[in-house]
């Protein structure tokens, strides 16, 4: 349940996934955009931590990897392979698994 909302961003990449990889790997990031996306991302991975507060003896790295795996993973797929190795609901089910199967493994486990 921890992950379901950052899973569920998988659906802002696959309504148009053509525009999605013509924009990420052709279009250049501004200064300006490039700051905006990374603070972005900073404030989902701080969001993520917040809720594993408790969870996770160290909650912003078990974020970061969470994070940062979910997003590429889903980029590489809608952006660099067409989404064509499996439908979104497949690889949304798949990314789910495989990232709460990483929360449960480390549970616990950081000094």
């Amino acid at each position: 349940a921890r992950i379901e909302g950052h899973v569920q961003a998988d659906d802002l990449h696959k309504d148009d996934p053509r525009l999605h990889r013509v924009l990420s790997s052709e279009v250049p990031l501004s200064s300006e955009a490039r700051v905006r996306v990374g603070a972005l991302k900073q404030r989902v991975i701080a969001l993520v931590a917040n809720a594993l507060d408790g969870y996770s003896n160290n909650p912003k790295l078990t974020a970061q990897l969470l994070v940062e795996t979910a997003d590429t993973l889903t980029h590489r797929w809608f952006a660099e392979d067409d989404g064509n190795l499996t439908s979104p609901e497949i690889m949304t089910c798949e990314l789910r698994c495989m990232l709460s199967a990483y929360l449960v493994a480390t549970a616990g486990a950081h000094v």
